[in-house]
């Protein structure tokens, strides 16, 4: 199975730090590049050889909150196309409404337990490496093993109004 890139967009170091460490929990073959910088997303992605296969962009950061971010990439055919999944601490309805309505595939609610963000982490990358490199490979085992670990009910994924959970 090919590595899924993650682009992750966090004002918030620590964030960073854990989302990195529980994507190496979950042993889920991915790369995750940081930026710290929400105003940087743009000229990041204009200027770099290899598009991500998928962002995570946090919500609420300074200078441009995450749905500035989400509608200026979702306006730039270049880059339009990249799945961007929104994750905040806060998840009030309207936000979530406008994340979809501006072109978001998902929105998730930050975990504030180790174990939970694990999870979450686990479940964004095994949902897009599936989706994007759907062929069986020995690791798939492994991918399927850990997501099968993971309840429905903690599968943080919420659904885009008036659709089915993912």
């Amino acid at each position: 199975m090919k590595k899924l890139y993650v682009l992750l967009v966090d004002d918030d170091e620590d964030d960073c730090e854990l989302f990195r460490y529980s994507c190496q929990e979950s042993r889920l073959p991915c790369e995750i590049q940081a930026l710290n910088d929400s105003r940087k997303v743009l000229s990041f992605l204009n200027e770099g050889s290899r598009l991500p296969d998928v962002v995570v962009l946090d919500m609420m950061m300074p200078a441009m909150n995450g749905l500035e971010v989400l509608r200026v990439l979702k306006k730039s055919p270049q880059l339009a196309q990249i799945p961007v999944v929104m994750y905040s601490s806060s998840a009030n309805e309207r936000t979530v409404e406008q994340a979809y309505e501006y072109g978001a595939v998902a929105f998730v609610k930050k975990p504030h337990d180790l174990d939970e963000y694990v999870e979450m982490a686990t479940t964004i990358i095994h949902y897009w490496s599936q989706l994007l490199f759907p062929e069986k490979s020995r690791s798939s085992t492994d991918i399927d093993e850990v997501y099968s670990s993971i309840s429905v009910e903690e599968r943080l994924f919420s659904p885009r109004p008036g659709s089915a959970v993912v």
